[in-house]
């Protein structure tokens, strides 16, 4: 029998690629929605309710030129996201999974957009492969169902990159228009989050080293450039010409260097958020593939890597944020993929790949139990306060202060508060001094703050949730809630073999709440409000 010619199977072989991903997708889209429900807390809590409070806002005072947080604007981060989270929960109603709705489905959209840049520059098997690694590795699992920016920047980005491309091969009218379309999705990306900047110098570089030098830079460039502003100047040129100041304090500040040297430690330590974030099996075919695309060059080898090095550069030099790593991922994962696409035989590269994806998505649930789900502490906390016959405040810890402040603002239904530091740091005296009428709840970690809290205390515990595989419990420990390091993994025998799902097991300790009766007067010490002088011994939250 002869063989069909390369022509009329390429339709097949599209038709079952375009398959592959739907399904990846679908199964992106479902796990991403597990618990999306649930109050916010948890790993990065701090800018999901920083986000949902400035679409809150948006709500209440209808001003979209004024991203509004605790009474300041916020000029950090662009308002592009914002401003879609606060048109889409105008119209399914506001609530946390409708915010979470937002970054899942912007997540799921960027898994075609990298197949098909996947497809573009190494072949069909390793776009698919790409959407599947982006899809489930935990770092885009975890940051992609949170309510904050990175996820649909992400997809803006990467819808740019793939519309330069097609550009690129245009002529005529059609690239004009391919290039201005691509430049004002770039435009949209930069409006999204402003390190859609770092993919200038790849592209630059690679350009370059195609070129051998500028010749490559066309009248159409420009028109990207020009196209580039149009989503950006609007917002920026009416804040520039309002307050200048604030607009460049502000993005001076977010685009400095958060990094004081990078050293074996601070490598140590980044490497192993990429071990974890990935997942081990997924790393090490990332890893993998950037060393293949060495040794077998093509033409999209040179703006993976150029990529690759402008992010990890970023992340390893400048701004060394966990959830960082995520602007990489798309670029490692298509590496990744072009090692699957080179391998001879198909069913040993699906293995690979499926091996790979599987590990991640176990991972990434794991994970997501220890960092994300059943994270209701402050909203239960706050709610509790709030509903106090009489006036409180909350003094928080430091620590607590630091890392949820906005997810206690955004709970908080007008009670105001405080970080215990900058309560004492701003003294004129040596004690702290509540109104007649005014309470205080303090609030810290029961590790380093249970002992210095009045002896009348009421511990705050979160349900503790596993995941359980065919039979065996599988739980990461976590260093921290703010990072993707895991200090060891137990993998017990749990029950037979069916069992298998999001199982709770109990309560674990994770707050502890004192009091300070109205009209306390609360002594300082060693730069500390000593809240076991001089109290009370009731504790409202205990009657």
């Amino acid at each position: 029998m002869d063989k069909q010619p390369a022509a009329a199977s390429a339709p097949r072989a599209n038709r079952r690629a375009a398959l592959a991903v739907a399904v990846i997708a679908a199964a992106s889209l479902g796990l991403r929605l597990i618990r999306a429900h649930e109050p916010i807390g948890g790993f990065h809590s701090f800018n999901s309710a920083w986000y949902a409070t400035i679409v809150r806002n948006y709500h209440s005072v209808r001003d979209l030129l004024h991203p509004m947080v605790q009474g300041k604007p916020d000029f950090n981060v662009p308002p592009l996201m914002t401003w879609i989270a606060w048109a889409f929960t105008r119209m399914a109603g506001f609530s946390e999974f409708t915010l979470r709705l937002v970054p899942i489905l912007f997540s799921v959209a960027t898994l075609p957009v990298l197949y098909a840049l996947g497809a573009r520059l190494f072949g069909r098997r390793a776009g698919v492969a790409a959407a599947a690694f982006y899809a489930f590795a935990p770092v885009s699992m975890i940051v992609g169902r949170n309510i904050q920016t990175d996820a649909v920047y992400v997809f803006f980005m990467l819808a740019s990159l793939l519309l330069y491309l097609d550009a690129r091969q245009a002529a005529g009218r059609a690239r004009a228009v391919r290039m201005a379309a691509a430049g004002l999705v770039y435009g949209a990306a930069f409006l999204t989050k402003q390190f859609a900047v770092i993919l200038l110098p790849a592209i630059f570089l690679w350009e370059c080293g195609g070129a051998r030098g500028l010749r490559w830079i066309t009248k159409e460039h420009i028109l990207f450039g020009l196209a580039a502003l149009l989503p950006v100047a609007p917002f920026y040129g009416y804040h520039m010409a309002h307050s200048a100041g604030s607009v460049v304090g502000a993005q001076s500040y977010i685009l400095a260097s958060q990094e004081t040297g990078v050293g074996w430690r601070t490598a140590r330590l980044l490497a192993s958020e990429y071990y974890w974030g990935l997942s081990p099996l997924l790393a090490a075919l990332c890893l993998g593939g950037m060393a293949w695309l060495l040794v077998r060059r093509r033409p999209g080898s040179g703006l993976v890597w150029a990529a690759a090095l402008a992010f990890n550069g970023f992340f390893f030099f400048w701004h060394g944020h966990s959830y960082y790593m995520l602007f990489c991922l798309p670029f490692l994962a298509l590496a990744a993929g072009a090692l699957l696409q080179d391998i001879p035989r198909a069913a040993a590269a699906a293995l690979a790949g499926g091996a790979a994806a599987a590990l991640a998505i176990i991972m990434s649930l794991a994970m997501l139990c220890s960092l994300k789900y059943e994270t209701d502490e402050y909203k239960v906390l706050m709610k509790t306060v709030s509903t106090q016959p009489y006036p409180h405040i909350v003094i928080a810890s430091p620590v607590i202060y630091g890392s949820y402040h906005p997810v206690m603002n955004f709970y908080a239904n007008g009670v105001q508060v405080y970080d215990e530091h900058e309560m004492v740091k701003e003294l004129k005296g040596d004690a702290v001094a509540l109104g007649r009428d005014t309470g205080a709840f303090l609030i810290g970690a029961t590790a380093e703050d249970q002992q210095r809290y009045p002896p009348v205390q009421v511990i705050v515990r979160r349900r503790n949730v596993e995941l359980h595989v065919l039979g065996f419990k599988i739980v990461p420990h976590m260093v921290s809630e703010h990072f993707f390091q895991i200090a060891h993994i137990t993998v017990q025998r749990s029950g037979g073999f069916l069992q298998t799902g999001i199982i709770e097991t109990g309560l674990k300790d994770t707050l502890v709440m004192g009091y300070a009766p109205r009209g306390a007067v609360l002594p300082t010490k060693n730069g500390q409000i000593d809240f076991r002088k001089n109290q009370g011994t009731e504790n409202p939250i205990t009657q």
